[in-house]
């Protein structure tokens, strides 16, 4: 299911976007802390949910095979015909709980549609907030103003988080047109002109709140995590 932050941008693609937020600092003061992670979350759940589907689906392939095309004298039988049945219910239903989750493990398109948007979501929202306060603790660099550009690549979905005073120019439009040319540029797997494009949005959203500053320290530069 993982899918690899680290394989989404060349080494030379990833200098351009940390060129392109090097050339950022020119117009802004503000922090601009872009990070790609490959998931937000693990979602076990879904792999079991998978499973227990596959369980059903090879009981019910049991049922039709053996039980509903014996004959009746059949489906009574002796007590070791029934052992010998429940025993292939039950090594069928662990076959395909089994199989059913290693499907799932690999195959993130099939795993999603087991895991409901709202928890695909809050994951998303959960940990780019938890990367936007690890940046604030550990790299708060002179007190900068921070914005967090977070995406994630197996949910599609792109955070924008920032701090006082520029959450008062990120608005909803400002956030979900940064969305749009992120996830446009994935879909025609442009993901670098796309990143650049969002921080040279951001660079201007946050020129007016933080202009820029000769001593406002180092440019951020692209966090990419498996």
């Amino acid at each position: 299911m993982t899918v690899s932050a680290s394989k989404l941008l060349t080494h030379n693609q990833v200098q351009q976007v940390n060129d392109a937020l090097a050339a950022a600092a020119d117009g802004t003061s503000a922090r601009i802390a872009p990070v790609v992670v490959g998931a937000s979350a693990r979602y076990e759940r879904s792999e079991d949910l998978l499973g227990l589907w596959a369980s059903a689906l090879g009981l019910a392939l049991v049922w039709r095979l053996v039980v509903t095309d014996a004959s009746p004298q059949e489906q009574i039988g002796s007590t070791a015909a029934v052992a010998s049945g429940l025993l292939l219910v039950l090594a069928v239903i662990a076959t395909g709980f089994i199989l059913g989750g290693l499907v799932a493990a690999h195959l993130g398109w099939l795993r999603r549609l087991f895991i409901p948007r709202r928890q695909l979501a809050e994951a998303v929202r959960g940990r780019a907030q938890q990367f936007y306060r690890d940046v604030m603790l550990l790299d708060d660099e002179h007190g900068r103003p921070l914005i967090v550009v977070y995406l994630s690549l197996y949910e599609r979905a792109v955070e924008v988080i920032a701090s006082e005073p520029i959450d008062r120019v990120v608005t909803g439009e400002a956030v979900e047109s940064i969305r749009q040319v992120i996830l446009d540029g994935l879909a025609r797997r442009r993901p670098c002109e796309a990143i650049c494009q969002a921080i040279d949005i951001v660079r201007d959203l946050a020129a007016a709140p933080c202009p820029p500053k000769p001593d406002a320290g180092e440019p951020s530069r692209l966090r990419i995590i498996d």
